[in-house]
């Protein structure tokens, strides 16, 4: 199925995501973050869009796709170790709720993960900060991911404690299982939520903690 006769070559491909990567490396801030469209003088970095980018330089990097700019890599890492300084420094982000902050910080502690970093104490801080109330189920199966980077006993308990919730929103049919989640209107906008995307976010967290 993926190797149609009207898709260009691999050669091509590479080609085209080399070139992407450069026009991408160009983009980047000096605080490492990136925007929607540019990286002018009189615009600023996105945080969501940081958080992204830096995810899908990880899974180029983990499925070993392609040779990543270490520079770029490093400056994207940097910005997200950094990413409640730099969401505080932007004036809009005041109009932001609790929950969506939170989130996009658990957002950056997973992709972090996904980078082989070890963010466990700060997922469980974290956690201890915000609770349930402050956290969209997407975050919190961010979080388990990156609480398994470093287990222990504390985390383990912290772990089950989020299993334990999440078991309790899953909406069951006769033929489907899905978690029920919202944000909210300032949520939608920001970190462009979509209910498929926290079942997949939380079906990933799950095989993780628990493979079998």
């Amino acid at each position: 199925a993926f190797h149609s006769k009207d898709l260009p070559e691999v050669s091509v491909l590479k080609t085209k995501l080399e070139s992407d990567l450069n026009t991408l490396k160009g983009r980047q801030y000096s605080n490492g973050g990136f925007g929607y469209w540019t990286n002018r003088n009189d615009c600023y970095a996105d945080p969501y869009m940081s958080v992204h980018v830096a995810h899908c330089l990880a899974v180029l990097v983990n499925k070993k796709v392609f040779n990543v700019n270490k520079n770029m890599l490093n400056n994207s890492l940097k910005y997200l170790e950094n990413i409640e300084s730099e969401i505080n420094q932007l004036s809009y982000t005041k109009y932001w709720s609790d929950l969506t902050r939170f989130s996009l910080i658990s957002y950056a502690l997973y992709v972090r993960a996904k980078h082989l970093q070890n963010v466990a104490d700060e997922a469980s801080q974290l956690f201890q900060r915000s609770g349930f109330d402050k956290l969209s189920l997407e975050a919190l199966g961010w979080l388990l991911i990156a609480l398994s980077t470093d287990r222990n006993n504390n985390k383990d308990q912290i772990i089950e404690i989020i299993y334990q919730h999440l078991k309790g929103k899953v909406s069951e049919t006769s033929e489907t299982v899905n978690f029920i989640t919202s944000y909210g209107d300032d949520g939608q906008s920001v970190m462009l939520h979509s209910n498929q995307r926290t079942d997949a976010i939380l079906l990933e967290s799950l095989l993780y903690i628990d493979p079998n």
